[in-house]
C-alpha cells in the first residue's frame, strides 16, 4: 500500500503542483487501502514493479467510473495511462455499463497547461464535459491553494 500510495501522490504532485499547497498529499494510505479492499483499484505492472493505477467502480446500473488515474512521472508517455483507461472501460462494459464517467480537477480561473492537456486527451478518447461544480462544496476541508472546480466528463461505451 505504501508504494502504491507514494506513486499516486507522486503522479498527482507533478500534475497538480499549481493547485495544492506544497507537501499536500492527494490521497492518504488509509484511503488507498479502503479502495483496494473494495476491489476498485487496478494496477499496471511490469517486471520492475508498479507503473500506474486506476480506480474503477460503478456509479449506477448504466454508468461506470474511473478516477485516481495515476502513472508515476518516470513512466509517463509509454501508453500506460491509455491502457489503464481501456481496461477501466472494458470492466465497466463487462458489468453492464453503457456510459463511463471521469472527473477532472481544474482551476476555476485561468488555464493550467497540464489540465488542458488532459482535457484534450480525454476529448480525443471520446469524453465530453457534462458538468462543472465547485470543488469546495464536495471537499470543504481540502487544502486547495486556489479556487478549484471539478469537471465531469462522460462517454458512451
Amino acid at each position: 500500500m505504501a508504494d502504491l500510495t507514494a506513486r499516486i501522490n507522486a503522479a498527482y504532485a507533478a500534475a497538480e503542483s499549481a493547485l495544492w499547497v506544497q507537501g499536500t498529499e492527494r490521497i492518504a494510505p488509509e484511503r488507498v487501502a479502503e479502495i483496494v479492499t473494495a476491489g476498485e483499484m487496478a494496477v499496471a505492472r511490469n517486471e520492475g514493479g508498479v507503473l500506474g493505477s486506476v480506480r474503477v467502480r460503478r456509479l449506477d446500473e448504466r454508468t461506470g467510473f474511473f478516477g485516481l488515474l495515476a502513472v508515476h512521472p518516470a513512466d509517463q508517455g509509454k501508453g500506460v495511462g491509455g491502457a489503464l483507461i481501456r481496461f477501466a472501460e472494458e470492466v465497466a462494459r463487462e458489468h453492464g455499463a453503457t456510459e463511463m464517467e471521469l472527473r477532472l480537477l481544474v482551476p476555476r480561473h485561468g488555464i493550467d497547461l497540464g489540465k488542458q492537456r488532459l482535457h484534450d486527451w480525454y476529448s480525443r478518447l471520446g469524453y465530453g464535459i457534462i458538468g462543472r461544480a465547485d470543488f469546495s462544496e464536495s471537499h470543504p476541508d481540502a487544502a486547495a491553494l486556489l479556487p478549484l472546480d471539478i469537471l465531469t466528463y462522460r462517454k458512451r461505451l
